[in-house]
């Protein structure tokens, strides 16, 4: 089943080219070791989806290790050595065939600028190459920066070319004055990639570390952005959820790589539609050892959304839980098609969550953690002051008036107390899927035209033509006055909710 590919599905690790450079005399007797962090065998790979922090670049490559004295380089920072280290750092692999850049640098927490001195003109990213800098370090640090090559990892990228094959990247004209045959050098398309450097020729000069001799914590800011930006796949800085999902099922470098055929298409495009007249996006830099259900699972909770796969064509369907149906015109569970109704259970006001906490990250603070909060004062007073909060981690959220958005979203579907139970019905549900609401009247527990929602569908066995539905009370019903059109007569004991 194609469900089954993607929660085995596991972001590809790599394994990385790397040296540790060691025991390099510095000039002028200076004896120091060059420490370069290396990658471990098997490490993740980032994935890159709209504007966000590359917090975690692996080292594909590192020249030779130097040591010249401040006043040799011309900084005149008064440190008596400044070390510098040519690499290529891999960032991450943004969109399949999209467009992707770098915008921004960070050496530990501390913004590098851009251009000779300060920000450049132009559009604010780095030019190819761009020099980057920090000049004014505290204390003996030292100067810090060079020039920036930005290798987009596109289909057309070449590191060489010609005949016989010669360097045609800065990066690749250092690994061949570092002894690499330029036909052995890796094209790295599909990566988005940083190349550290000095100077466009000769060696003496490399990327300045500092008066240390071991790089600091680089990162860098990107942007990697669907080809199709003119149809509304931007929504600000970020990028319409539905296409990420799309480009992680399809993609082929470290995604799931599945056949637009075996997709939905038409349900993808609902979903991107809702999705940018709501103005909801996302950016994300996934640098962990997470599996594809994992990501896929979080894009769900943001959105709040289901992905399933259409027992009647096979196909991979998206559908967002909206109030986006007519309460009257739903299927109907009442005990003529439901054999019976199981784990009833009904949450009451005691312990609902009164409160709720939306970590994010907050690209207005450097891509730093923010929160957002949204409570319900009258829930808390009618239990007796006490607050019950959950937290709730939506990194792929970077602004502060989507976290507040989805707080409020979560608050309104939490704090409320809502039933759930499993119907046992026959095959005239076939067709309902998760996702889908239906209406429940059970006379016996004094229930009528209720509505549900549809958390998951058990399909029966060869054996049993019975179907098994887990349902929750719909709060877009309930809570929001989409409600059925209420009886003439109502019976005394029966139970209908049509909101506060």
């Amino acid at each position: 089943m194609i469900l089954e590919l993607i929660s085995a599905g596991i972001l590809v690790g790599d394994f990385i080219y790397h040296r540790y450079i060691e025991d390099h005399s510095a000039p002028r007797s200076v004896a120091q070791t060059f420490k370069v962090p290396a990658s471990k065998q098997g490490a993740a790979i980032p994935l890159l989806y709209g504007k966000t922090r590359a917090r975690s670049p692996i080292l594909s490559w590192a020249g030779q290790a130097t040591a010249t004295t401040a006043l040799d380089s011309g900084t005149g920072t008064g440190s008596p050595w400044l070390y510098g280290l040519d690499m290529l750092l891999k960032l991450g692999v943004p969109f399949q065939d999209g467009i992707a850049r770098i915008t921004g640098m960070w050496s530990g927490e501390r913004k590098l600028g851009v251009g000779a001195p300060g920000f450049g003109a132009g559009d604010g990213g780095f030019e190819v190459p761009a020099p980057v800098n920090s000049s004014a370090l505290p204390g003996d640090a030292g100067f810090e920066g060079g020039f920036v090559e930005v290798l987009n990892g596109s289909e057309s990228m070449n590191m060489v070319s010609g005949s016989p094959v010669a360097a045609n990247t800065y990066a690749a004209d250092h690994m061949v004055r570092n002894g690499t045959a330029a036909s052995a050098i890796p094209g790295y398309r599909g990566f988005l990639c940083a190349f550290l450097f000095g100077q466009t020729g000769g060696d003496a000069i490399k990327w300045y570390v500092g008066a240390q001799p071991q790089p600091n914590a680089y990162s860098f800011e990107v942007t990697a952005y669907p080809t199709d930006t003119g149809a509304s796949s931007l929504i600000g800085d970020d990028v319409n959820p539905a296409t990420v999902l799309f480009d992680l099922l399809t993609g082929n470098v470290g995604k799931l790589g599945l056949p637009t055929s075996a997709l939905d298409l038409a349900s993808f495009s609902a979903a991107f539609a809702t999705l940018n007249t709501e103005g909801h996006g996302m950016s994300r830099c996934w640098d962990g050892q997470e599996t594809a259900q994992e990501l896929i699972e979080e894009i769900l909770r943001q959105v709040d959304g289901v992905l399933y796969e259409d027992p009647t064509t096979g196909l991979i369907v998206l559908k967002l839980i909206r109030a986006d149906y007519d309460p009257n015109a739903l299927l109907v569970i009442n005990p003529s098609n439901c054999k019976e109704l199981q784990n009833f259970a009904a949450s009451g006001w005691t312990d609902i969550p009164n409160k709720v906490i939306v970590k994010f990250t907050d690209r207005a603070n450097n891509y730093r953690e923010g929160i957002a909060i949204a409570q319900s004062d009258a829930n808390a007073v009618g239990q007796d002051g006490e607050i019950h909060e959950v937290t709730l981690d939506m990194p792929g959220i970077c602004t502060q008036e989507l976290a507040d958005q989805i707080a409020s979203r979560e608050l309104q579907a939490r704090s409320r107390p809502l039933m759930k139970l499993r119907a046992i019905v026959n095959r005239s549900f076939l067709r309902v899927n998760p996702g889908d609401v239906v209406t429940l009247t059970w006379p016996e527990a004094n229930i009528s035209r209720i509505v549900f929602r549809v958390a998951a569908v058990g399909r029966g066995t060869l054996e049993s033509n019975l179907i098994a539905l887990d349902l929750i009370q719909d709060y877009f019903y309930q809570w929001r006055r989409l409600h059925p059109t209420p009886p003439s007569h109502i019976g005394l004991g029966s139970v209908i909710a049509f909101g506060g």
